[in-house]
């Protein structure tokens, strides 16, 4: 398969990494953006995958396949299939607006129990991460964020 990446900051090295695994033809297109480090991009190249910083203009195919991505200086890369990278933000800034500190996604930054630099502000699962939501990650951190608070309330009784 002759694959397409498409990422956006750090997810795009890491599924680059990922997607060689499943096909060695492969590039990465960042659309515009200068977003890997000169170490990465010659890991890629030592890879073979070549990176095109080069803004994509348009995606062609039909019957919903990937035929070639088309960049806007006219360069033109066949390919046959692709990924691509959401880019993960927080979509409300409620933490923020009580005085938590977030992490450059936007998510609460927290302890290991859920704490966040506000006393008495707990944070869990797709608050304080950003990734695809996935429930039983939020179950466990909801329960390690029941734990700090359990422990902070009793530790309060005998303060």
């Amino acid at each position: 398969m002759r694959c397409l990446n498409t990422g956006l900051r750090h997810s795009a090295f890491h599924m680059a990494k990922t997607v060689y695994n499943w096909s060695k033809d492969l590039i990465v297109c960042t659309n515009g953006k200068k977003i890997l480090t000169v170490e990465q991009m010659n890991m890629l190249q030592r890879k073979g995958i070549k990176v095109y910083e080069q803004k994509i203009k348009s995606l062609i195919g039909g019957n919903g396949s990937l035929e070639a991505v088309i960049f806007e200086d006219g360069e033109e890369v066949k390919r046959n299939g692709g990924f691509l990278t959401p880019e993960w933000i927080q979509a409300t800034t409620f933490g923020q607006s009580l005085g938590c500190k977030t992490h450059e996604l936007g998510g609460i930054i927290t302890d290991q129990f859920g704490r966040t630099n506000i006393e008495g502000i707990y944070a869990a699962g797709d608050t304080s991460v950003i990734a695809p939501s996935q429930v039983i990650i939020a179950a466990a951190e909801g329960s390690s964020a029941a734990m700090g608070v359990n422990t902070d309330l009793s530790q309060d009784d005998f303060n």
